[in-house]
């Protein structure tokens, strides 16, 4: 040191000035955060930190870590909350049993649009032609309530059985169900494939005019599907000659219960018809019997055979035995002999009674059937012109026999039409 700098530096202690500081050893830097800085990751060196702010900084990681914690938790919590919501849907609104219960419920409260956006049935128009609100509402006998005997499921097929209370008697109902993939993300479809709906053959179905008073249009359906409960069919009734019978009520409860799930209706004659064709060949055979010709034109059986050999007159005709008319509800093939004199002379006709049932109108078929018939003929003769006349009378037995038939068919008008050209 220099003498110079010896008088500086006593000035300066004489003057009072504080000394210089003297060079410090370098510090170690303080590892801030996780990367030995203040920040997470920055590896930059911020230099050292008071206790004050080490705390904080220590509260600020704690509140990092419990932050966290806690969104484990939630995402957790919800995890457990998705498993329990579909656990639960899927037994109390989506699962099978919970479908059934609502299908079957729409089914008692006569809710049949329901009961199908339920079901949703494969089926045809013409076999849904009696799955309606009017029908189904109309029947006098259909399911007041139900109750679920237990449901099975075996992988991805559930079988719920129940039991519907039907005129306050139990019938039981099985219904199955198919597991089809899923609805509302999380929940299970499980689809119908038996809702215990019945099955009525109708044989007939052009002939139903209503069912439970409804009008309807069967269509051409083999059968046709119904909700459990009774149905009436009515025929139609399109003439007072015809006739299909009387209404048929089915009881379609449930399958094996016992009543046939089938309607029949065979158009028939109604007695006015037997009775309007039977007049109506009564009147065609008085017409001939009062003719004074040999052969009455339209009744050759009622015919009398010319002599040939001497003049006739004053023919006149009248029974001393009448024949016996009666109505089939068939066509019959006749061999019939043809009237003469002494009943004579036959031939047989079973050519022109086909051919006159193929000829007639209508789909109905019937026969008026004549036999036997004993006609006495009363009649003057002469052999020449200068000669008086004299009264003569003979018997024909059995003009009628070997049976005669009129067929009878329903014409388009609904009238009965007979074919006398065999007669």
């Amino acid at each position: 040191m220099t003498p110079e700098n010896d008088r500086s530096d006593d000035a300066s202690q004489q003057h009072g000035a504080p000394p210089p500081r003297l060079p410090q050893a370098p510090v170690a830097p303080y590892d801030a955060g996780w990367n030995g800085s203040g920040g997470w990751g920055s590896g930059e060196v911020v230099g050292a930190l008071s206790a004050d702010e080490l705390q904080q900084q220590s509260r600020r990681q704690k509140r990092r870590w419990i932050v966290i914690i806690i969104a484990i938790v939630c995402i957790g919590l919800l995890v457990a909350a998705g498993f329990i919501t579909r656990a639960v849907g899927n037994s109390s609104t989506y699962g099978p049993e919970a479908r059934a219960k609502a299908y079957l419920q729409a089914v008692v409260d006569g809710d049949v649009d329901h009961a199908l956006e339920l079901y949703r049935p494969n089926l045809s128009t013409d076999q849904r032609a009696l799955l309606t609100s009017e029908v189904f509402g109309a029947s006098s006998a259909r399911p007041t309530a139900f109750a679920i005997d237990g449901t099975t499921i075996s992988g991805d097929t559930a079988t719920v059985n129940a039991d519907l209370t039907i005129d306050s008697k139990s019938y039981p109902v099985t219904i199955t169900l198919q597991k089809r993939g899923h609805q509302g993300i999380i929940f299970d479809d499980w689809a119908f494939t038996d809702g215990g709906m019945q099955k009525i053959a109708v044989s007939s179905p052009d002939a139903v005019d209503t069912v439970n008073g409804v009008k309807v249009q069967l269509g051409s359906a083999d059968e046709i599907s119904v909700l459990p409960g009774a149905y009436t069919f009515a025929p139609r009734q399109n003439s007072q000659y015809v006739t299909f019978g009387e209404p048929v009520t089915v009881k379609a409860f449930t399958s094996g219960d016992g009543d046939a799930a089938s309607v029949a209706f065979t158009e028939t004659w109604s007695q006015m018809g037997r009775d309007y064709a039977i007049n109506q060949v009564k009147s065609r055979i008085a017409g001939c019997m009062q003719s004074d010709k040999f052969e009455p034109e339209g009744c050759k059986h009622l015919k009398m055979n010319d002599p040939g050999s001497y003049a006739v007159t004053g023919i006149r005709r009248s029974w001393s035995g009448q024949p016996t008319i009666k109505f089939t509800d068939e066509a019959v093939p006749q061999s019939s002999r043809s009237g003469g004199w002494g009943g004579s002379s036959s031939s047989e006709q079973g050519t022109s009674s086909q051919n006159g049932t193929e000829g007639a109108k209508g789909s109905t078929a019937g026969s008026v059937v004549l036999t036997g018939g004993d006609m006495h003929v009363d009649y003057k003769w002469r052999f020449d012109d200068e000669d008086d006349w004299r009264d003569d009378s003979r018997v024909s037995t059995g003009v009628f026999d070997y049976t005669t038939v009129v067929p009878v068919s329903i014409g388009g008008d609904g009238t009965p039409q007979l074919d006398f050209s065999s007669f």
